[in-house]
């Protein structure tokens, strides 16, 4: 009987350690898991005014190609007219 008394209590504490290191193993998912989220969530913050200002100065560039060599004459009425001519260099 006494034994298995020790036996038990043995088992005991080895199922309170296995127990222990379970939860450490899920606390140390939890928290790869939290790292990637954060990750994910700064990299979004970020990312998104990166690209609107990366667009705008790519279509500012296209724009002002596009505008080089070109200026609004004014007539004599001082009306801006609606078409745009070439400026010849």
């Amino acid at each position: 009987q006494n034994e298995s008394l020790r036996k038990k209590k043995e088992l005991g504490k080895k199922i309170a350690l296995l127990k222990k290191e379970l939860r450490e193993v899920k606390r140390e998912g939890r928290e790869r898991i939290e790292s990637i989220g954060k990750m994910f969530q700064y990299l979004n913050t970020l990312a998104i005014p990166f690209l609107i200002i990366i667009f705008g100065f790519y279509f500012y560039g296209n724009r002002s190609k596009s505008m080089q060599g070109r200026r609004l004459v004014k007539k004599d009425s001082n009306e801006v007219e609606a078409t745009l001519k070439e400026v010849e260099v």
